[in-house]
């Protein structure tokens, strides 16, 4: 399986679609949104900066793991087009990552689960990671077919 695997594409994916969670959680887009849907204030995020290159790590290797499956995947069903490269990253997003998001929505949410702070959390984080599924996607094409369309 190791061989089927271009670990250089599977690492370029990965550190854009971190740099593309850095944007998303900024306060440019839904970082505000984000901390107020988590009950957590600037004050709070900045008094566990020490914690935070340990949770970054963490976040890279699980993201590294992500796109080397979606990696794997792509090579075992060798779609033909990136229409259907897209469609595969978009389906295994909604089948695995929206859908236990949505379980986390209805069986951990502290408040009614339709108040807006679940919700609001759950598109935020369903948002990121279908745009992340994306950008993974077409960065691994394009390194499957020599950087063309």
């Amino acid at each position: 399986m190791f061989e089927l695997v271009n670990i250089f594409a599977v690492f370029v994916a990965t550190v854009s679609t971190f740099l593309f969670g850095w944007l998303w959680y900024s306060k440019f887009l839904f970082g505000n949104q984000w901390m107020t849907s988590v009950g957590k204030t600037t004050d709070q995020m900045m008094a566990n900066k020490k914690e935070m290159p340990r949770v970054m790590a963490f976040g890279f290797f699980i993201t590294f793991i992500t796109n080397y499956a979606l990696a794997v995947m792509f090579a075992v069903i060798a779609p033909g087009n990136i229409v259907e490269v897209l469609g595969i990253a978009l389906f295994l997003c909604f089948a695995f990552v929206v859908t236990t998001k949505f379980t986390e929505l209805i069986y951990q949410s502290r408040e009614p689960h339709w108040s807006r702070k679940p919700q609001m959390l759950f598109l935020i984080s369903s948002g990121y990671h279908l745009g992340s599924f994306v950008i993974s996607a077409l960065v691994l094409w394009f390194f499957m077919n020599g950087m063309s369309l």
